[in-house]
């Protein structure tokens, strides 16, 4: 029986190489596409089909689309959507939703009340520094410039000490914009005694809901507190210029991108969608087949935000907590779900506490419902790896096995370099094969 198990892990992994192989090697001298690469049918227009299918494989990705209906779900939501195939091609099971995202309403500290606005000089005026030596020089619209003397003995200074009040049923906010930065600034306070640093210029934000969460998983985050915070100035002979310093409670929630600027492109080797929000959130989503069992879903943040991984479930679902992977079973078909994310899961009912946030459980109540995982906050650039594998015939812990690799950098960039060359090696060895690529619209 192991040495089966270890037979089908191995199948499951290398499969895009071993296939590769196979077409090379049948198909000797021959090219039925000369000339033509899978990069060559990249389509933008709007005609490209919005569905993916790969040789052998027993899913499809949007699976309404490929049936020629029109799709059942919310495109706002960034759905990643499965079918299950039977041998002749037919659809005999749809999975929507089994991963999409959303972003928080509160992404960027966009809206909301200040409950503290930290100004050093004018109208206002909400701070005052406490270090005779450190250096200080208030601007017209409230931010300070401020350094330690060259050569001071201590290399932090308490330059302010504010006591804040901060209702934890919102989202809480520290938002510090800073204009120069040769050296460092910091900020630490709270029950949790959090800390943060700034080490560059640009607006820089804090989640403190977050923050209190991780350290504490036991924090009430139903109650309202007062807590002091300390910004402190840091080396020596190195100015900070901090335009704005304040503290911002946002209502709870989560939204969807807006509709009318999602824009997509077709490959035969992965789904390409670009996603707008209306926090200035902007994502790139690539969904693609590691091999015939497991998709992956990249995402890359084009402009930064704060994103919330979600999924609809059916027929109950189990959270290994050990793992971190998520896990049902759907028709004698099996699901496993790698967010790589092992804290901060929750559960709600229905779509609508989802999107207000609202009746929160830390378990699933019912066999129905939807699982969010926190992505934090997108940089820039930051890149991040899903994975699903679905199969009848392997185990909860084979799955995860196909799906732990793959949603490492290495694993996933290496997937990817793969799926395209068994598609450019495909296209060598066969005409264009219409159950897979529609050539209306490709040029």
């Amino acid at each position: 029986m192991s040495e089966v198990i270890l037979m089908k892990k191995i199948c499951g992994l290398t499969l895009a190489f071993i296939l590769l192989i196979g077409i090379l090697s049948s198909c000797g001298e021959a090219n039925m596409n000369p000339g033509i690469t899978s990069i060559d049918l990249r389509d933008t227009t709007s005609t490209q089909q919005t569905w993916l299918g790969m040789p052998d494989s027993k899913l499809v990705i949007n699976p309404d689309e490929y049936s020629g209906k029109s799709s059942s779900t919310n495109p706002a939501f960034a759905p990643l959507n499965i079918g299950i195939l039977d041998d002749s091609g037919s659809v005999t099971k749809t999975l929507n939703d089994v991963m999409f995202l959303l972003e928080t309403n509160s992404s960027n500290g966009l809206g909301g009340e200040v409950v503290f606005d930290g100004k050093w000089e004018g109208e206002g005026k909400n701070f005052s520094w406490n270090a005779k030596d450190l250096i200080v020089d208030p601007l017209p619209n409230g931010g300070v410039t401020y350094s330690i003397p060259a050569g001071h003995s201590s290399n932090a200074v308490a330059m302010t000490t504010k006591q804040v009040k901060l209702d934890m049923k919102m989202d809480n906010y520290l938002i510090v914009d800073v204009g120069e930065c040769v050296g460092m600034v910091s900020f630490k306070g709270g029950p949790a005694d959090q800390q943060g640093d700034f080490r560059e210029a640009g607006v820089h934000q804090y989640y403190i809901n977050d923050l209190l969460a991780t350290a504490n998983p036991k924090f009430n985050m139903e109650r309202v507190y007062s807590a002091t915070y300390v910004l402190y100035a840091i080396e020596p002979g190195n100015p900070v210029t901090i335009n704005s310093y304040k503290f911002v409670s946002i209502p709870k929630g989560f939204h969807a991108a807006r509709a009318d600027d999602i824009q997509t492109t077709w490959a035969p080797f992965e789904l390409m969608k670009n996603y707008t929000y209306d926090n200035n959130m902007q994502i790139e989503v690539r969904d693609f087949f590691a091999d015939t069992n497991t998709i992956v879903r990249k995402i890359t943040a084009v402009n930064p935000g704060m994103a919330l991984l979600c999924g609809k479930f059916e027929n109950g679902i189990k959270y290994d907590s050990k793992s971190g992977y998520l896990e049902a079973e759907v028709d004698g078909v099996k699901i496993s779900i790698n967010p790589k994310r092992k804290l901060n899961i929750k559960f709600y009912a229905t779509e609508e506490d989802l999107l207000g946030d609202r009746n929160v459980s830390s378990e699933p109540t019912g066999n129905s419902g939807y699982w969010t995982v926190p992505l934090g906050q997108l940089k820039e650039n930051d890149d991040l790896y899903l994975a699903v594998a679905m199969d009848s015939t392997l185990t909860f812990a084979e799955l995860g096995e196909l799906t732990k690799d793959r949603v490492s950098t290495t694993g996933s960039k290496k997937a990817y370099s793969e799926t395209i060359e068994y598609w450019d090696a495909y296209l060598v060895a066969n005409e264009i094969p219409s159950d897979y690529i529609i050539m209306e619209g490709v040029k």
